[in-house]
């Protein structure tokens, strides 16, 4: 005898049933390597970096302008501003590779005229930078769709150290505020429609909107394509032991939202209907139905 365990299992193999024909893959995997990059392309390619590089260009031409000039008893100009140069007598701390091809440190001799204190160093890789034309368009097209006046944008100062209260104590504070304020000459102030504005972009406030990570993105393996070609010969054994008049019960019950309308698919009269005449013929359809998967399997 049919229980509703088995009929729930038969209702949803026959709405998970495979269809159609799988989507065949081209690839070029057995041709290309796995990598396939040219070691002499790579030698001069590197991520692009900003350098920070002290002093800087404005630095150097703001020392130039101030017109201090200063120099030795050789003549030799040693300062200018705030800038030093060397005479030929100062060392600075550098790198160098030894002959075995280890890096050491040393004290490098710097040459006459050599600015001293320079500096180079990486701030960062570049490339993650937020455009701000982007990030306004975006705001943008965010008011627009909304029908809100734009924004501009404060960063939060922090909230402090919280107060630990409870809310009859918070309550009884706002009471008697309340009870000495003088509401006529309370201005109240009507907060027009507008976005939340605790970032600088808009759409960081919606999260359905953002792209992350995953890892269900490419093509269906060949063993899913393999897989999927099993199940779909294996369906076809199943349906080739049911009758039509099973196949049109278990099609009826996918919409169907009572045994009347299962019965009434398949041509039932009323009253035969009402007195359960669907729910027999769906009890009939799932016996068969898992008798024909066990035989197919």
């Amino acid at each position: 005898m049919t229980n509703y365990r088995s009929l729930s299992d038969g209702l949803k193999a026959w709405y998970k049933r495979p269809e159609g024909e799988p989507v065949a893959i081209s690839t070029n995997f057995p041709q290309t390597a796995a990598n396939d990059n040219v070691p002499e392309d790579l030698v001069d390619a590197y991520p692009e970096r900003r350098i920070r590089i002290r002093p800087s260009v404005e630095e150097i031409e703001k020392q130039i302008a101030s017109g201090t000039i200063e120099r030795n008893d050789e003549g030799q100009i040693v300062k200018i501003g705030r800038l030093r140069f060397s005479d030929g007598n100062q060392t600075e701390p550098a790198y160098r590779y030894t002959i075995d091809g280890k890096l050491e440190r040393y004290s490098a001799r710097m040459p006459t005229g050599a600015m001293l204190g320079a500096s180079e160093e990486q701030e960062r890789i570049l490339g993650g930078d937020i455009d701000p034309q982007d990030m306004s368009r975006s705001n943008n097209f965010f008011n627009d769709v909304f029908g809100v006046k734009p924004r501009r944008y404060r960063p939060s100062k922090g909230q402090g150290r919280a107060s630990r209260r409870t809310a009859a104590e918070c309550q009884a504070e706002l009471d008697a505020i309340y009870a000495r304020t003088d509401w006529s000459k309370v201005t109240l102030t009507i907060c027009p429609p507008g976005l939340p504005a605790g970032a600088q972009r808009i759409a960081d406030s919606f999260l359905g909107m953002q792209k992350t990570t995953c890892a269900g993105g490419g093509s269906m393996g060949w063993e899913d394509i393999s897989t999927a070609m099993v199940e779909r010969e294996t369906w076809a054994r199943t349906i080739a032991y049911l009758s039509d008049r099973d196949m049109a019960v278990l099609d009826a019950a996918m919409t169907a939202r009572s045994y009347a309308d299962v019965g009434s698919a398949i041509g039932q009269s009323a009253e035969y209907t009402r007195r359960k005449g669907g729910k027999k013929a769906l009890l009939a359809a799932n016996d068969n139905l898992m008798r024909a998967i066990n035989l197919a399997a």
